[in-house]
């Protein structure tokens, strides 16, 4: 009888520790939401007479504000930090850094626009992003998207014009 309570007992003490066990919670990762892009980067683009134009377009479509931050990484995978255009003659004048975290208010949205080569604003061909990512660490529903354009100087002649897709142009 005495083994048979010892054993009822360790059976007990077991029940009672994997409820315990079971009843604490799950763990939660707060890490955020991180959505990657492609950037078609073989444009034309040289120091001479051929440059290429990023563009990005950030919405927070959501009713709070959102803090998210855009990385941009060259072919090498190494992260790059293209300065971009502020000059208003260009009508598309960049209100967000890359790399740098940055709030967009509700209903609001965020610009970037770089050129790469000639005339670049110091900007290299070599650091044209092939892809990037856009981390959201709270708050908000981003919308987003752009463009890259490859341009012959002399000409003004668009040689390529490709959209860049972020998320198919679903809220995240």
């Amino acid at each position: 009888m005495k083994k048979w309570m010892k054993k009822a007992g360790l059976v007990a003490a077991s029940v009672a520790a994997m409820t315990t066990l079971v009843s604490a919670g799950p763990a939660r990762a707060d890490i955020g939401r991180v959505f990657y892009f492609t950037i078609q980067n073989n444009t034309i683009c040289d120091a001479t007479g051929r440059y290429t134009s990023l563009y990005l377009n950030i919405s927070n479509i959501g009713s709070s504000s959102a803090n998210v931050t855009v990385h941009l990484y060259n072919n090498a995978g190494v992260e790059v930090s293209p300065t971009g255009i502020t000059n208003l003659a260009y009508n598309f004048p960049s209100n967000l850094t890359i790399n740098s975290d940055t709030t967009i208010g509700s209903r609001s949205s965020l610009n970037y626009m770089t050129i790469f080569g000639v005339g670049g604003a110091g900007n290299v061909c070599g650091d044209i992003p092939a892809y990037g990512k856009i981390v959201v660490d709270e708050g908000g529903a981003i919308i987003a998207n752009g463009e890259i354009k490859g341009t012959v100087q002399s000409s003004s002649f668009v040689a390529q014009d490709m959209p860049i897709l972020i998320n198919n142009g679903q809220p995240f």
